[in-house]
């Protein structure tokens, strides 16, 4: 389900990969639909990326838009696949706590919320720190484990967690311990 190796590809003004890309970007959410189908009958690449190199389901994502990436999905927009660093489009849902698009990258894609990210950490360990417990319901529903650990935690996001003085440096956290410091 994941896109293949990333290529640039040039937006010109008024081509219709610029114009699907922009619609994504600005379009209101009533407008989507249409102007997504005008730019793909006229040849738009529905898994073009930008001059970011995010691809459409990225923007939508980012733009919290759960309908205009429901209408990509229908046309079947590719799956990104996680960035160096192992953070995947569903660590980013969880942790903005954005219920709506969780469930739909979990349901369209079969998102795993258990895979982690290079540190160790899981969707569950995001969604400890949105201070979303509608999040973290979701994600337990799924049967994750709130006391799997992940290693490896930068001191400067112990820090961010926990506080200056924490007094923590060994970076092993589970996901009950974010949502304990994070009050949820």
């Amino acid at each position: 389900v994941h896109s293949a190796p990333r290529q640039n590809d040039v937006l010109r003004y008024g081509t219709p990969n610029k114009k699907l890309v922009d619609a994504v970007r600005y379009a209101s959410e009533n407008d989507f639909v249409s102007l997504m189908n005008a730019a793909l009958a006229e040849g738009a690449d529905i898994n073009i990326v930008d001059e970011h190199n995010k691809n459409l389901i990225e923007m939508a994502v980012a733009r919290d838009s759960v309908r205009i990436a429901r209408a990509l999905i229908a046309q079947g927009v590719l799956l990104p696949d996680p960035d160096c660093c192992g953070f995947d489009l569903l660590m980013h849902t969880a942790v903005h706590g954005n219920v709506p698009m969780m469930e739909l990258l979990m349901d369209a894609y079969d998102m795993q919320p258990d895979a982690t990210d290079n540190g160790g950490w899981t969707a569950l360990h995001y969604a400890a720190m949105s201070r979303s417990s509608a999040t973290l319901e979701v994600l337990l529903r799924r049967d994750l484990a709130c006391n799997d650990s992940a290693t490896g935690t930068h001191h400067n996001q112990l820090c961010q967690i926990f506080g200056e003085k924490s007094g923590l440096s060994d970076g092993t956290l589970t996901p009950l311990n974010i949502a304990i410091a994070s009050g949820n």
